[in-house]
């Protein structure tokens, strides 16, 4: 059983070892169709690697003939199907750029686009190439509305947009949890001016109310009355658009310490006027 083991092995080294020295020799050959043939072979096998690099080579040497068109193409998407999003990308853009007549333009700027929404990080990274992957959707569903990827690509957008918002809301909230009030309600109503829409308006009002409750009750005490009424109009914006919100009891609880502490503040005011 050992030997027979052993000669198996040996058997395969040598499969492998002549395998990877044709593949070399064809490389290294300037039988192009040769060449272009083995690529497509190693690329249907989902070798990936070696048809990148066969495809590589004949890339500037078929430049004008019928194949290139086919060799560019297949050269980006080995890369996307090898995952490499940042390369396949750059490729399929160079493809719509190269071919514009190609019948393959159109799934070729979708797939630049969507390999730029791939390489996008998640919200709490810096949002460069999201915000770039949402420019090539839409340039996408711009140039091609009749295409069948338009819905698709719409959706992409919609998720990155999300993704965006979520960026700017945590970054609002940021100083709600730093307990820098001031800035804490001025950023977050920034955030609902900028996305009025969003999923987050219910807790960026409540956060909103704390906030200016909060600077208002630091404050000194030519300051404090002025302060306290905005937490009170915070508080009825918070419940003219949530009636039921989630905070409701929380809120009200804001609400009856504002309205206790402009009482004192009122009370105080006419013992200094009664004397």
């Amino acid at each position: 059983m050992r030997y027979i083991g052993v000669v198996a092995g040996a058997l395969f080294i040598l499969v492998y070892s002549s395998g990877c020295g044709d593949y070399q020799k064809v490389l290294k050959s300037d039988d192009t169709e040769l060449k272009y043939e083995r690529a497509m072979e190693h690329y249907h096998d989902q070798d990936y690697f070696k048809a990148i690099q066969l495809l590589r080579s004949l890339r500037s040497s078929i430049r004008a003939t019928e194949k290139a068109e086919d060799v560019h193409y297949y050269f980006a998407y080995a890369h996307y199907k090898n995952k490499e999003y940042i390369l396949a990308s750059y490729y399929f853009r160079t493809f719509v750029n190269n071919f514009p007549a190609s019948d393959r333009r159109e799934e070729s700027l979708y797939l630049a686009a969507y390999c730029k929404y791939l390489q996008a990080p998640a919200y709490f990274l810096d949002q460069t190439v999201t915000r770039d992957a949402i420019d090539e959707l839409r340039l996408f569903t711009n140039r091609y509305p009749q295409s069948e990827r338009v819905r698709e690509a719409q959706q992409l957008v919609h998720e990155l947009n999300l993704r965006l918002e979520k960026k700017a809301f945590e970054k609002a909230r940021l100083y709600y949890q730093m307990e820098r009030w001031r800035e804490a309600a001025y950023a977050l109503q920034v955030f609902l001016t900028q996305h009025p829409a969003s999923q987050y308006r219910e807790e960026a009002l409540f956060y909103i109310l704390e906030s200016k409750y909060n600077y208002a009750s630091q404050s000194i005490e030519e300051k404090r009355e002025p302060r306290l009424k905005e937490a009170l109009r915070a508080y009825d914006n918070l419940l003219a658009e949530y009636p039921r919100t989630r905070f409701k009891s929380r809120a009200e609880r804001v609400n009856e310490r504002t309205k206790q502490e402009l009482e004192s503040i009122s009370k105080k005011a006419h013992t200094t006027l009664a004397d």
